[in-house]
């Protein structure tokens, strides 16, 4: 495999761009990022030789953050914490290779808790 860092960009049929990302040699390795058409920046992930491990952040077309989850070897794998779209938390627990684990709580769009799950139970 050619060890040659590279960033490769995409672009929508009108010139915008919607993507770009890391690559070493031919396998993506660094930062992803993608754009809505409108321009607004809706996804944030780290891979590392073709596969996410890293950092992971999505956002509403608003600009708040959707989620933002940790990531090992594909899965979620750590701290996951989701958004309502006016910035509360929706929901907020931990992965362990893709799997919840632990205790999961989940609120309302007001910030009411309206339920906590053991997935250890």
């Amino acid at each position: 495999m050619s060890q040659d860092v590279s960033v490769k960009l995409k672009h929508n049929n009108d010139g915008k761009l919607i993507e770009e990302c890391e690559y070493l040699g031919e396998v993506m390795h660094g930062k992803r990022t993608i754009w809505h058409p409108s321009g607004v920046k809706i996804s944030e992930t780290d891979f590392i030789q073709g596969v996410m491990q890293g950092h992971h952040t999505s956002w509403y077309l608003t600009g708040h953050i959707a989620l933002t989850a940790t990531v090992a070897q594909g899965n979620y794998h750590g701290l996951f914490t989701a958004y309502w779209p006016n910035g509360e938390m929706r929901e907020q627990g931990h992965f362990d290779k893709g799997e919840r684990t632990g205790v999961f709580k989940s609120w309302s769009d007001n910030g009411e808790l309206l339920a906590e799950k053991n997935y250890d139970q």
